[in-house]
């Protein structure tokens, strides 16, 4: 069979040797095929080409008319408001807005770098309570190998005045808080003697900071908080007391404590409201106004050990108007989220006598009828509250806007007493001693009725 084709084709090619037309037509033949091969070979890549032009044809007409110029002043305060917005929000909304406007003007945005609803409420929390709790891991990338190892960085301490803490998005936020501002240049001397690569400072978490605070920071540390803020007197001169070794140790302060004291100062009638409560001791009365005018503290439990008598004396707490995770409501309103921690956003709560404050800290509530803690906002509903139905059931209530049965009364610490009683309808009158002593006795009648 293969001997039979050779031949055949060793014929074909001697006849087209013999005919020069026949050999003439076959390069034709062959010139044709080629191009025919080329043609095809191309189609798919013109096809393409075509479906591009078309595609960029359609989009050029889908496109919407370009946005009015604009001037680099007027986009810097566009990018300011929609940053302001979305930092105030964490909203998705604000943030699509923020990237889209960024994206249009084709900048460099990081919107990650904003200093998280979470973060701002932790640093608020420091500041209210005056300390800074020991952190125990959640640490950014780089810095988990310096809380680690410590004595490995320490080693090689770095200079104070080398460390430029603009380059922290995070610190420039926690520098919004006066009492943290005043530590900046603590700060530069931990980050120095913890020997901290400088290049890490923006990727720095808030952990981070509070393990500096921590252990290079703190006025007075313990086991698991240390206290911040020393206090000082009215000529900025570092307070100090005696332990029971004789030994000088710093009086430290807060937020909370700066703004009880000066209420007490500003509000002496205070005392004599206490006074016209039903069953008010005097003994008890005059021991918690000094300790809040000295101390600025309003704890009066551990005295119940010398005083068991003053188990069914009203504890008082100090609590924010609108409650510290909400702090970012400020900055909508164009202030600081650290204005949370203002005198005018403080106010007293009383829910319940010491011996119910006892039975709270020990998570101990015999009468369910209100809930063991009192803590929260009157402008956000995080406040829940147990109560008796009609027939007995319990009830739980989320608190929005005013307090719920369960509160009897808040008491504001800025020129508008917040008066609340046992509906829920808000009084203001001009005479804050009568108006302030009604509503502590509504709250010693209904407290004891429910």
């Amino acid at each position: 069979m293969g001997k039979f084709s050779f031949n055949k084709d060793y014929a074909k090619r001697a006849s087209m040797h013999r005919d020069p037309e026949q050999h003439k037509k076959r390069g034709e033949n062959l010139i044709a095929r080629k191009k025919q091969i080329f043609a095809k070979n191309k189609a798919p890549e013109e096809t393409k080409q075509n479906t591009v032009q078309q595609t960029a044809a359609e989009e050029i007409r889908m496109t919407p008319p370009a946005a009015t110029a604009m001037s680099d002043k007027e986009i810097g305060e566009k990018l300011q408001q929609l940053t302001a917005a979305f930092r105030a929000t964490n909203g998705l909304e604000e943030e699509n807005a923020l990237r889209a406007f960024a994206e249009e003007h084709h900048l460099n945005l990081r919107v990650e770098a904003a200093v998280s609803k979470t973060d701002k409420s932790v640093i608020a929390r420091m500041v209210f309570n005056g300390g800074v709790e020991k952190p125990f891991g959640g640490y950014s990338a780089r810095f988990a190998d310096l809380a680690n190892y410590p004595y490995k960085y320490a080693a090689n301490p770095g200079k104070a005045e080398d460390y430029d803490l603009s380059g922290s998005t995070l610190w420039q936020a926690m520098k919004e808080e006066p009492r943290l501002a005043e530590m900046e240049g603590k700060m530069k001397e931990a980050l120095a003697k913890a020997g901290v690569p400088k290049e890490i400072l923006p990727e720095m978490n808030i952990n981070d900071f509070k393990y500096l605070m921590f252990n290079h920071c703190a006025a007075q540390k313990g086991l698991g908080f240390a206290k911040l803020f020393q206090a000082r007197d009215e000529n900025g001169n570092p307070l100090t007391r005696k332990d029971r070794n004789g030994k000088d140790v710093p009086v430290c302060t807060s937020a909370k404590q700066e703004n009880v004291k000066r209420f007490i100062s500003e509000n002496p009638q205070f005392k004599d409201m206490m006074m016209k409560m039903p069953g008010a001791d005097k003994d008890y009365v005059d021991a918690l106004v000094q300790k809040m005018a000295k101390e600025g503290l309003t704890d009066m439990t551990k005295e119940l050990e010398k005083h068991p008598e003053w188990a069914n004396q009203p504890a008082i707490d100090v609590h924010h108007v609108i409650n510290i995770k909400d702090c970012r409501l400020f900055e909508a309103e164009g202030k600081s989220y650290a204005d949370v921690n203002g005198y005018d956003n403080m106010c007293f709560v009383s829910n319940g006598t010491l011996f119910d404050a006892v039975n709270r800290a020990r998570g101990q509530d015999y009468n369910n009828d209100k809930t063991a803690s009192v803590h929260g906002s009157i402008h956000s509903a995080d406040m829940v509250f147990k109560d008796r139905g009609n027939e007995g059931e319990v009830k739980r209530t989320m608190v929005r806007l005013e307090p719920q049965p369960g509160v009897r009364c808040m008491l504001g610490f800025g020129d508008d007493m917040i008066i609340v009683d046992g509906r829920g309808q808000r009084q203001k009158e001009n005479d804050r001693t009568s108006q302030t002593a009604n509503m502590f006795q509504q709250y010693n009648t209904g407290a004891r009725s429910a």
